[in-house]
């Protein structure tokens, strides 16, 4: 499952980055049309403005200017926005898809991260009946055992994965599919942003 969210990171860059191109021209083009549009407008005010103080003029003039630019820019964000959920909602289609052929496999991956994070033993498992049904009991006990840990099961409202406490439940990590996606979201919408615009964006999906 690692290695398959590793190609979903590059296969996700990859196709950012190939439809920048299109994506940043289209919108540049937009762009140049509205603030051109803007700019004519503005030379037009300011021809019937001739009567005011050339001060006036150029202030107004450069305040609608502005809102084309302005205006450009939320186009341009508008669409980095919708092209990054777009990637991002087939990204979770591909991953659920491999979950339906794979799930004890991936399941397995979830559980070995929790029982990682947390040191202190018994540890307490929660999942859903239908993922214990998937993994098997024993071969949760048997992936305890070979990290040298104790173990108690108990079924819990957790998502697609597991939930992984310490006896005390005061040391706690919830490991699961949807988990794993959305931290893989956060790492790479800025990355993402930062290829379409060239920059650090601040677009959030």
């Amino acid at each position: 499952m690692l290695g398959r969210v590793e190609l979903l990171k590059k296969s996700i860059i990859e196709e950012a980055e190939e439809r920048a191109r299109k994506i940043i021209e289209n919108a540049e083009k937009e762009a140049e049309k509205i603030i051109e549009d803007y700019r004519e407008k503005a030379r037009r005010e300011a021809q019937d403005m001739r009567d005011k103080a050339i001060i006036q003029i150029e202030m107004e003039a450069s305040e609608i200017l502005d809102r084309g630019i302005r205006r450009a820019r939320e186009i341009r964000h508008n669409k980095i926005k919708k092209i990054t959920e777009e990637i991002f909602e087939r990204a979770w289609k591909e991953i659920l898809e491999e979950y339906e052929s794979r799930s004890r496999e991936i399941l397995l991956d979830l559980l070995e991260v929790g029982v990682e994070y947390v040191s202190e033993e018994p540890l307490i498992i929660e999942a859903r009946d239908e993922i214990f049904e998937k993994v098997g009991k024993n071969n949760i006990i048997q992936l305890c055992e070979r990290k040298g840990k104790k173990v108690v099961l108990r079924n819990g409202e957790v998502s697609t994965g597991f939930r992984v406490l310490s006896n005390d439940e005061k040391i706690w990590i919830e490991s699961t599919l949807e988990g794993r996606f959305e931290e893989c979201k956060r790492r790479l919408i800025p990355v993402i942003v930062k290829r379409l615009t060239g920059r650090r964006g601040e677009t959030r999906v």
